[in-house]
């Protein structure tokens, strides 16, 4: 009822939960109460059904829960007005940035809240956003403590044509691989 579905589309929404669940790490009650919040964010069945492999991989990958990565994956995806058809791409930038950085889901989730909105109206794409938090945690400053400036997105924004300063080669190095996912 939450996401408005007829008998038909639940039941397909059933079934992507299986399916899901039938590889996952969690149960079929957990896949289904992010499922829930999905449809709480205002997403339709189909969408759900689309999503949930993406939100399951992300949780996985990252060894966090299925809230955070519905959450993160959510806020995201209404940030930069992206498409269910977006969530894998996005999805991969996260575990890139977060398998090839010192970043943690959590601290990525803390900085899209301080940052994210600021870094879609500046221009700046969702893989270079995810890029600059993982070269900031590189360079040793701490989500959510260290709120990306103006200047930081900015400069980061502008990256690569521009000298970043500041940050290490590893960092540079870092921004490339999530921007390049």
């Amino acid at each position: 009822a939450i996401a408005g579905s007829t008998s038909g589309t639940m039941a397909q929404l059933a079934k992507s939960i299986y399916e899901v669940g039938s590889n996952s790490r969690f149960t079929t009650e957990e896949l289904t109460k992010a499922t829930t919040i999905l449809a709480q964010a205002g997403y339709s069945a189909e969408d759900i059904s689309k999503l949930l492999g993406s939100v399951n991989s992300l949780a996985t990958a990252t060894g966090t829960d299925l809230k955070t990565s519905v959450d993160l994956l959510t806020s995201s995806m209404s940030l930069w007005t992206s498409q269910t058809s977006d969530a894998a791409r996005m999805v991969d930038a996260l575990v890139v940035a977060v398998n090839t950085s010192k970043a943690e889901i959590s601290s990525i989730q803390k900085g899209m809240q301080y940052a994210g909105a600021a870094a879609s109206q500046m221009g700046m794409s969702f893989n270079e956003t995810v890029a600059a938090m993982s070269a900031v945690t590189n360079a040793g400053l701490k989500m959510p403590s260290c709120i990306i400036s103006y200047n930081e997105i900015n400069a980061v924004g502008a990256f690569p044509t521009a000298k970043i300063t500041g940050f290490s080669s590893f960092a540079a190095r870092s921004i490339l691989t999530v921007a390049r996912v």
